[in-house]
């Protein structure tokens, strides 16, 4: 298909009505999370001090992103779904080069799999998941413990993930 089709498609399906019912609820941005930056660098959420010092400057700490560039956090289906693989895998391990119309992009998200702790990252992505109107549910350390054991680029047997 090209690049027209596929816009025209992807025109008609955003037109579509949801279905409440079925859907849930549609997600709304909440602009009242308060952030470390607005707080004072306040900690009384677990995970808002890493997310200013590691995931703020680049998604800012609205969570919106710096399109075209950086995705935002908020509203992203990766903070709404009830898995939360996706997410402990990027941060785990970031995010490879994209290439497109032959350039590749500037921006990439680092691998964090050196600098933070199972329970840091839980605690990170628990705040994104439940910040700005997300209501993904909460990560353990659990949850990253177990792919940081099967994603590792040194293991003899990393799994590949696919995408949900």
């Amino acid at each position: 298909m090209s690049d027209d089709d596929l816009k025209a498609i992807s025109h008609y399906l955003k037109s579509l009505p949801g279905d409440q019912s079925r859907d849930g609820t549609p997600w709304t941005y909440a602009s009242a999370t308060p952030v470390p930056a607005q707080t004072g660098g306040s900690t009384a959420r677990p995970g808002a001090a890493t997310y200013a010092a590691k995931c703020g400057f680049c998604h800012g700490t609205d969570g919106l992103g710096r399109s075209p560039w950086i995705p935002p956090l908020a509203g992203s289906a990766a903070s709404l779904i009830e898995h939360a693989d996706s997410q402990v895998n990027v941060t785990l391990n970031g995010s490879a080069r994209v290439v497109t119309a032959g350039v590749p992009d500037s921006y990439r998200m680092p691998s964090f799999r050196q600098q933070l702790s199972d329970r840091e990252i839980a605690d990170v992505l628990t705040y994104v998941r439940s910040a700005w109107g997300n209501n993904g549910r909460p990560v353990t350390p659990q949850d990253v413990d177990a792919l940081r054991k099967h994603t590792d680029p040194a293991s003899s047997s990393p799994i590949i993930l696919q995408m949900r």
